[in-house]
């Protein structure tokens, strides 16, 4: 798979809202609005005219979701995408669910650590951190709870990566 052929970015607007590219989990709305809105960037992975994947990353350098076909899983696709995505944004977080290896373990070859204290989350996520809860020292890392205030629904167990260089 040759990378130029496969990656392509998009500024928001220029990405047709196609409920097939995006309506990949709850809350498809509200995240295809953020895209919308010009609040992301989403970032696009074609074969051909057929998208294979897509990322966005939040203005506020938030990772968002990353969805890949199925049919084109464990080929780098993932990768390239979150690999493009720091290239105009080369500082990063993301909040996961705990039991998202796959995402955490990916992020990990781009230099994304998991956060060891709530000092460390706070610094990172500066006005979200009033919206995460129930901290637990798991011992290498924080596991937290988050309530969405848009959405009022409480999380599964989370925990922030991020690629920052905190002291």
């Amino acid at each position: 798979m040759n990378r130029d052929s496969v990656i392509c970015m998009y500024s928001a607007r220029q990405v047709p809202a196609s409920p097939r590219c995006y309506c990949i989990s709850s809350g498809n709305d509200y995240q295809l609005s953020r895209i919308i809105d010009g609040r992301a960037i989403v970032y696009i992975a074609m074969m051909g005219i057929e998208v294979i994947g897509a990322s966005y990353v939040k203005r506020n350098c938030r990772r968002g979701g990353t969805v890949v076909d199925p049919r084109y899983r464990n080929k780098g696709v993932a990768g390239y995408l979150v690999g493009e995505s720091l290239k105009d944004f080369p500082y990063q977080y993301s909040i996961l669910r705990s039991n998202n290896v796959a995402m955490q373990l990916l992020l990990a070859k781009f230099g994304f650590m998991k956060a060891k204290s709530t000092q460390e989350i706070n610094e990172v996520v500066n006005g979200e951190f009033s919206q995460l809860h129930d901290f637990v020292n798991e011992g290498e890392f924080i596991t937290f709870m988050r309530t969405s205030l848009r959405r009022h629904v409480q999380r599964e167990r989370l925990i922030l990566v991020h690629n920052y260089a905190i002291n």
